[in-house]
């Protein structure tokens, strides 16, 4: 079977990770799949595709979008985040991947901007393969309303766990299917760990966006700090992260691997202390 995925963007992250590792393995079970997207191949510096990489950034798609922007907003556009002028950002990312996606029997969005194209393609049997409720990663009104668009895509949904779906059962009024981020247990497993005595140590994922919740872990945090001794507390990212407190001091890893997140070394030098 022939199955395409459509990514904006191949950038470290979580999301584009789950969808890695379920491409890899529809790889491994003989289906023909393929990434169509508009970056440059980053992937390699950070993780194994064995997926056939489509790259859509064509040169005049870029030059026409900011000729486009400069038109109607001035000389300042070219300077601005592309997602400040939304409805032409939309129409770039759609005419960039859409004309990169190949001939095939499953065609799948990743995140709402993809979505557009994906439809508009008509190739393939239309899958819209969700890891968030995207309506709420955006607070200007203008821009959920094109996320809340993209819902109502008849395009086959799939939910990445069950709070989503119960989100999108409630939100959108459709039952969707879950298909769960798969573990890869030759790296995740219970294994002997020599541990400091009377040590505890919290180990959390840290954001800057507000969302992601590391603001309340860190008020969280001055409440553990201040109630017990010997408390060590990890916190690891795939960028910088500066928001801090004195009163919960933590160690942060930059985009560890999943060896080191399997198995932590104190002694290991990609710790560095935040104050």
């Amino acid at each position: 079977m022939k199955i395409n995925y459509n990514l904006p963007t191949l950038g470290p992250g979580g999301g584009v990770r789950v969808y890695f590792e379920i491409t890899n393995e529809l790889v491994h079970r003989g289906h023909e799949v393929t990434i169509t997207h508009n970056r440059k191949n980053v992937h390699a510096v950070w993780f194994p595709v064995k997926s056939r990489l489509i790259e859509t950034s064509v040169l005049s798609k870029s030059l026409e979008f900011l000729l486009h922007r400069f038109i109607r907003k001035g000389l300042a556009s070219l300077f601005l985040r592309p997602v400040s002028n939304v409805p032409l950002f939309i129409f770039y990312v759609d005419e960039v991947l859409r004309e990169g996606i190949p001939e095939c029997d499953i065609n799948v969005a990743t995140n709402w901007l993809s979505t557009f194209p994906t439809y508009r393609s008509q190739k393939g049997i239309g899958f819209y393969h969700m890891l968030h409720y995207e309506v709420l990663l955006h607070s200007d009104p203008y821009i959920q309303a094109f996320v809340k668009e993209a819902y109502s895509l008849p395009l086959n949904k799939i939910a990445n766990s069950s709070w989503l779906r119960d989100t999108i059962k409630d939100r959108v009024g459709i039952e969707v299917p879950i298909v769960y981020p798969a573990i890869d247990h030759q790296v995740f497993y219970p294994r002997e760990i020599k541990k400091e005595e009377n040590v505890k140590r919290v180990v959390c994922f840290g954001k800057k966006l507000e969302w992601k919740g590391f603001r309340d872990a860190l008020k969280a945090m001055k409440i553990v700090f201040r109630k017990y001794k010997n408390i060590e507390w990890v916190v690891y990212g795939s960028g910088t992260l500066d928001i801090r407190d004195p009163e919960a001091p933590y160690k942060f890893i930059k985009f560890p691997s999943s060896p080191k997140k399997a198995k932590p070394s104190k002694s290991e030098s990609f710790f560095t202390t935040h104050g």
